[in-house]
């Protein structure tokens, strides 16, 4: 039988261990027409690819994992703020026809905001399982689909968990910084600056998760080698956010207008940093219808 949600490794904010991932499911709403309200399809949740699924509030955790975390709606599309196609401000993707979201399209779509013949729309729910917890030694079958205990990690394991979670933080270090640039000019919005804080405190929280796994390599060369990499990743990023932290004070920009930056501003171009691969030997961590 297929499977009811989709599973895959955890990427991102760079806060998920390697065994952390990611379940998603769609919630599928339509109408008969523009002139009516927009309600729950009768196969109101559905895959990636277009196959049904339960009510996500009913849905239970895979065999050997358990839920980290509520279900979440990805909003990290509104306006197009990912740079590839775009959600309006409830993360809600529009389409003329079923078919769109459906097997051989939906897997492959480019999400877009509302038009005038638009019947159908799903969003995107999100949600974080991991390994459930192994009593004992363990067992071949936890084994089977890759639980570790903690104590039995190695040095060697640590140092590649920090790798992939360096390489995460890196990552949303720069989507933040690319969402930024467009604070204080014509597609500045409430909702962006919304994103812009989520986004923030995200990467807050992710610098902080990979300080204590540093912290925990135990072996004092790896430790101080992996602060001096942290470090490097964190410095430059520190500029990005006062940046960004004082554009968020300013008052929006009169429409058609767009607000005067400093020469501090993010939009004076990338900041150049160092991914986790600075540590040698590191691990790498889906048309308009």
């Amino acid at each position: 039988s297929r499977p009811w949600f989709k599973i895959k490794e955890s990427t991102g904010t760079g806060m998920a261990a390697l065994a952390r991932k990611t379940v998603e499911v769609y919630e599928v709403h339509s109408r008969s027409s523009v002139m009516h309200k927009w309600k729950g399809a009768q196969q109101g949740y559905a895959s990636k690819d277009g196959h049904g699924c339960e009510n996500r509030d009913v849905l239970t955790a895979a065999p050997g994992y358990v839920w980290d975390g509520g279900w979440q709606l990805d909003v990290t599309n509104i306006d197009g703020a990912s740079g590839v196609g775009e959600t309006d401000s409830n993360g809600w993707d529009y389409a003329t026809d079923k078919t769109r979201f459906g097997p051989g399209q939906g897997a492959h779509r480019i999400p877009r905001g509302p038009g005038m013949k638009d019947t159908w729309r799903r969003r995107r729910w999100y949600r974080f399982v991991t390994p459930a917890p192994q009593a004992g030694g363990g067992s071949k079958k936890g084994a089977a689909v890759g639980l570790v205990k903690h104590g039995a990690q190695t040095p060697e394991s640590k140092l590649a968990m920090v790798r992939t979670l360096m390489d995460g933080l890196s990552k949303a270090q720069r989507e933040v910084e690319k969402i930024g640039q467009r604070l204080g000019t014509k597609d500045d919005s409430e909702n962006l600056r919304s994103t812009v804080r989520d986004y923030l405190g995200k990467v807050r929280l992710a610098q902080q998760e990979v300080g204590r796994q540093v912290d925990g390599l135990g072996d004092d060369t790896a430790s101080q080698q992996g602060r001096r990499h942290l470090s490097k990743i964190t410095g430059p990023y520190a500029q990005v956010e006062d940046d960004l932290a004082r554009k968020l004070q300013q008052p929006l920009p009169a429409p058609g207008q767009a607000a005067t930056t400093g020469q501090g501003s993010t939009g004076g171009g990338p900041v150049s940093r160092r991914g986790a691969g600075d540590m040698g030997g590191g691990v790498s961590g889906g048309g308009p219808g």
